[in-house]
């Protein structure tokens, strides 16, 4: 079975935690937080899950007691005042594949430093949980329609948790404009700091703004009073959005549509779905990096492992999957079907030509036994 440790049983670690539950890979689930009450909580949302089939273990503690050496998956859903300490202590005593980190990271920029050193000593990828470029709506429509453009995107909303969320937006704008070279213009914000429902944390309030090296601007409006829901408008030079997350609603007006308005569907998938999707992709990236060592024996579902990303070279019975990061290539064997010679892991930014998408494909059972791994 594969390991995955929660740290932090409040509301997103318990979120996280719902979406574990949807997971069909096999899971012993070790949730840990210093809170009963907290805990409590977690098992009560967990039970209130109900998938075909339960596949998992799951065990609740105080404190870190795992017996295992290794954890393949740990979310660190706790505050930002612990966080460090948290992986610190983690990788002391485990080591671990990835980590799912939730924002905001830390509370000094030491921090940052110290932990970027400490999972590259240790061989880690870690990722910050900044889901909004995962929403169908922003993929399939925002992506394709502002798609490395110059573009001015707004939002104005009442307390609205400017110093929390407003990561999520830039990297939404990061994503949509693939430049990360940008600063931050903090003149506007008002003087004055504004308690938080969370004890012991802070927010602001007032205008932040944000200039990208190609032009592209934010502006990023936190009122101190009033109820205004949040409202944000993207634009460039051709096409206009204008998007409320509250009610999962868009509207657009683009040049192809000839300027006519049109509604789409621009619901935000939450945590205790969304990241069902984000621990089924890191389990099969995980396999491939598994395999780097030399030579492994182990079998996996085909169509757990490939997803709709199997992709069928039409000469040479070769099967073909991508992933973003990395390149593998293995010997397979499909039990008591065929024998196909060789299976390509494939980077995006070295695609094999001539690739078709594959239909209809059975749950096969693949045996590995030797690969090679690298990266693009």
């Amino acid at each position: 079975m594969r390991q995955v440790v929660i740290f932090g049983a409040g509301n997103i670690g318990s979120r996280h935690l719902q979406a574990l539950k949807r997971v069909k890979t096999p899971l012993k689930i070790h949730v840990i937080d210093p809170s009963m009450n907290a805990l409590n909580i977690s098992k009560e949302r967990y039970d209130s899950i109900h998938p075909d089939k339960n596949y998992h273990e799951i065990s609740y503690s105080n404190e870190l007691n795992i017996q295992e050496d290794s954890i393949d998956i740990a979310i660190i859903a706790t505050t930002s005042k612990v966080r460090r300490v948290v992986i610190e202590n983690l990788l002391e005593h485990k080591s671990v594949n990835f980590f799912i980190l939730e924002k905001i990271l830390f509370q000094k920029e030491e921090d940052y430093l110290f932990i970027e050193r400490l999972l590259n000593n240790n061989n880690c990828k870690a990722w910050v949980n900044c889901t909004r470029r995962l929403i169908p709506f922003y993929q399939n429509e925002l992506k394709k329609v502002f798609d490395k453009k110059r573009i001015f995107f707004s939002i104005i909303a009442s307390n609205w948790g400017l110093i929390s969320n407003l990561i999520h937006y830039i990297d939404l704008m990061v994503y949509f404009i693939e430049s990360d070279a940008f600063s931050i213009d903090t003149s506007y914000l008002d003087t004055n700091p504004v308690s938080t429902k969370r004890e012991g944390f802070i927010d602001l309030t007032g205008i932040l703004q944000v200039h990208f090296r190609n032009g592209s601007h934010g502006i990023f409006n936190s009122l101190s009073s009033g109820n205004l829901p949040g409202i944000f408008e993207i634009a460039s030079n051709s096409d206009f959005c204008i998007i409320n997350e509250s009610e999962g609603r868009a509207r657009m007006l683009e040049r192809k549509n000839q300027m006519n308005w049109k509604d789409y569907d621009a619901k935000v998938i939450p945590t205790s779905q969304l990241t069902t999707k984000i621990i089924e992709d890191l389990f099969a990236f995980f396999i491939c990096r598994f395999m780097a060592n030399g030579t492994q024996r182990g079998s996996w579902s085909l169509s757990y492992l490939c997803k709709d990303e199997i992709r069928l070279l039409e000469e040479g019975n070769v099967l073909i999957f991508q992933h973003p990061l990395h390149t593998m290539t293995c010997t397979v064997e499909i039990e008591d079907l065929a024998v196909f010679p060789r299976l390509y892991y494939c980077s995006d930014k070295a695609p094999i030509d001539n690739c078709s998408r594959s239909t209809g494909l059975p749950d096969y059972r693949i045996t590995l036994w030797t690969c090679h791994l690298s990266s693009p």
